[in-house]
């Protein structure tokens, strides 16, 4: 095993040889399974996309149809109705401990720009948080340190596909979930054990039940290697595909002992929808905006999170964050807020015991909601039909105007994301809303359908709206004028550009914004 990536001394304690070699007996054990199940990946969407696999596995029929529960969550898991979700670094990760949340989620996957010197700081962060020694400064001097009984911490590791390029074995970038992973339950378990809390996990992009026993089997190699009590590290496994929704009891009786819960991610499995649809050109995208809770696909696939939860005797939670903005300014909240808080509602009706959220300040405000959902009633909405016949739907300067707005918006978002990405940032606020990784993978979706098979939507008046290239080239030109002669900025605005499209105009729709196409196994 070797660092490639400089390590500054503040950092060190992070990368001990301890830790690097626990990681690299990780790598050596499993690595080479995780290597197998992403090329299976590949295989498996072909089917499908050719429509022979979007139904339940018959091989596994025993698991579905037999009577097992998942084992009671331990105490600092038991009630989860107020998650927080952020960035580990040291200010959110004590302002969202002392939150008066049920759980801290430090997120190194959709809100960690994943350079170097952010992994190893959030690290640390974690390290010193799970000793309860962590503080921080702001900018007024005032010091902040984690109260007596804070939220209980979990972390979501970077998902299977992605790697860590600078630790590398055998010439060969470690897997990022393992970097993760082996890093924090290593320095942190003990003195978690020790306080009353253990190493708990969301597991992010899960496919198949088989890449949950594959973390089944570290984490039962881990805790023996640790000298932990069995069933010391906990698992969350967030549902966000298709696949993965099709095996979802699956995913969780994989788990076993070491499952904690069950979790919907929204925006993944809208992704994972739009991917069915790339080789079919008659697809008529949608706009990402109308695509909500109640839309039917989203509403079966979170049905079947809450069902098999509750069936196996365990929490279902919403991993959608709730984005509410500026919650002290007075006067109407923007409609995009709006609807977020009417989807929240909605999933607390329907059954989800907690949710996701970004602003501590909405803590209590969501807990009313979750506490009160059964009496809670929603205006009603018209469900959003995520495909609409091209030759009915789209007729109508109405329609037109909404989709064309939908793309501006996700060429806006998609530039100013990756601009912020191009600073360390994990998120950037863009018309009220919050994106991540998460959304501007549905955007940068619905961009590559648009160009590859739409063009430029039309309509019955004598111009035609812009295409999604030159909406980009008129978002460029704002950004730049913005910057005011920000030399640095204007480059970073001007390499996002490129990168949106590239995405965009690509031949193949890439499967991830964090990952290229692996080398396929012949044969």
């Amino acid at each position: 095993m070797e660092v490639v990536g400089p390590v500054p001394t503040e950092h060190a304690p992070v990368l001990t040889l301890n830790v690097l070699e626990f990681i690299g007996r990780l790598v050596d054990e499993f690595g080479p399974r995780r290597d197998r199940l992403l090329e299976d990946r590949y295989y498996f969407r072909e089917e499908e996309r050719a429509g022979r696999r979007l139904v339940r596995l018959p091989e596994t029929a025993g698991i579905r149809e037999s009577e097992w529960s998942v084992p009671a969550p331990p105490e600092g898991l038991a009630s989860r109705t107020v998650e927080l979700l952020g960035p580990a670094d040291p200010r959110s990760v004590v302002t969202g401990l002392n939150a008066k949340a049920n759980v801290y989620v430090a997120d190194f996957e959709d809100l960690h720009s994943p350079t170097w010197e952010g992994t190893l700081q959030g690290h640390r962060t974690l390290a010193r948080a799970a000793r309860g020694t962590l503080e921080y400064t702001a900018a007024a001097g005032e010091r902040f340190r984690i109260v007596r009984h804070p939220a209980t911490l979990m972390v979501r590791p970077r998902a299977w596909h992605r790697s860590e390029p600078h630790v590398v074995v055998d010439g060969r970038p470690v897997p990022a979930a393992l970097f993760d992973f082996g890093t924090y339950v290593f320095l942190n378990a003990r003195d978690l054990v020790e306080r009353g809390r253990g190493p708990y996990f969301y597991l992010p992009k899960l496919e198949r039940y088989l890449e949950a026993a594959l973390w089944e089997e570290i984490f039962r190699a881990s805790e023996v290697e640790l000298r932990l009590p069995p069933g010391t590290i906990r698992a969350t496994p967030v549902i966000e595909t298709l696949s993965a929704a099709n095996e979802v009891e699956e995913i969780l009786f994989a788990l076993r002992s070491h499952a904690a819960g069950l979790a919907f991610g929204r925006q993944g499995y809208i992704l994972s929808f739009l991917k069915q649809f790339q080789d079919n050109p008659t697809f008529h995208p949608p706009n990402r905006a109308e695509i909500g809770v109640d839309t039917p696909f989203v509403a079966e696939g979170a049905r079947r999170v809450v069902q098999a939860g509750h069936r196996r005797g365990t929490l279902a939670l919403s991993a959608t964050p709730l984005h509410l903005l500026d919650l002290e300014s007075g006067g109407p909240r923007p409609p995009a807020i709006a609807r977020e808080l009417a989807e929240k509602v909605r999933e607390a009706r329907e059954g989800f015991d907690g949710t996701w959220l970004t602003n501590p300040e909405a803590v209590a405000v969501v807990r009313e909601f979750f506490a009160l959902r059964r009496g809670l009633t929603v205006a009603p909405t018209t469900p959003v039909d995520p495909m609409p016949s091209p030759a009915s739907e789209v007729d109508g300067l109405a329609a037109v105007e909404r989709m064309f707005e939908g793309t501006r918006t996700d060429v806006r978002s998609s530039l100013r994301y990756y601009e912020a990405w191009a600073r360390g940032a994990g998120s950037v606020v863009v018309d009220h809303r919050v994106e991540d990784a998460s959304t501007i993978e549905v955007a940068r979706t619905l961009l590559w359908l648009w160009t590859r098979y739409r063009g430029p939507p039309s309509t019955s008046t004598k111009s035609a709206t812009p295409s999604p290239l030159a909406i980009l080239d008129e978002e460029c030109a704002a950004m730049i004028r913005d910057a005011a002669g920000d030399t640095g900025q204007i480059r970073r605005i001007r390499r996002a550009a490129q990168r949106v499209k590239d995405l965009a105009t690509k031949p193949y729709l890439r499967e991830f914004l964090t990952s290229g196409r692996p080398k396929l196994r012949s044969g």
